[in-house]
């Protein structure tokens, strides 16, 4: 009977050693998509670094620190998620020349946590969060890219201008489903709040600091 059973396997044994391979291909793809994006991200820091760019070193600052959270969201990435909030907080302005566009830290994070996240997403056996806004979100983007391509077609929008602001507006409702799917439980909502107020405390602390100091309260 063991030998029948070994040679002919039920359909259980089959699904679940089919299973088995099917995660542990997705497994392999979710780390060679991690490694390459690595490489590729490591390749950009050192194209910086020795000047082939010619960025400034604000922006050279903002690239180390998104590749930096990308590894460690690769760890958790909830660890992704509140270094988003605190950049929120505490990232200051930069200018990009004459276009009227400023970028700020979590302009880098959160693609850089929305990677990180779905690479090792597939790797897992959990699934998307479902959500109701997800149609909505969809069609906001849509009508969002006609909208730049009539405005680039018209000759009234630049293609960087354009490409950028269309980037800034959606990075939020990534940011949304980045959420969602991340903090699961009520001890993650706990540990974001925590970071959230400890943050706020922080420029609550600083900006008044520089009102003392300065003599200016506008900040």
């Amino acid at each position: 009977m063991n030998n029948v059973r070994t040679r002919n396997p039920s359909t259980w044994q089959r699904h679940s050693l089919a299973e088995h391979e099917f995660m542990t291909k997705k497994k392999k793809a979710s780390q060679i998509a991690n490694i390459v994006l690595a490489i590729i991200m490591i390749g950009a820091y050192g194209l910086i670094t020795t000047g082939v760019l010619h960025i400034n070193k604000d922006l050279t600052l903002f690239l180390i620190m998104g590749s930096i959270t990308y590894f460690i969201s690769m760890v958790d990435p909830r660890y992704g998620l509140a270094a988003i909030i605190i950049a929120f907080s505490l990232s200051p302005e930069l200018p990009m020349g004459k276009s009227g566009v400023e970028l700020r830290l979590e302009d880098f994070l959160i693609p850089v946590v929305f990677l990180s996240w779905f690479f090792k997403s597939l790797g897992g056996k959990e699934g998307l969060t479902s959500s109701l806004l997800r149609k909505p979100f969809i069609s906001i983007a849509m009508v969002g890219m006609l909208a730049s391509l009539i405005g680039l077609l018209l000759g009234k929008l630049q293609v960087y201008t354009a490409i950028t602001f269309y980037l800034k507006s959606m990075e939020y409702m990534v940011l949304y489903f980045i959420a969602i799917n991340i903090v699961r439980t009520r001890q993650d909502v706990i540990h974001m709040l925590v970071v959230l107020l400890m943050a706020s405390a922080f420029v609550g602390l600083f900006g008044t600091y520089q009102a003392v100091t300065t003599g200016q309260s506008e900040g």
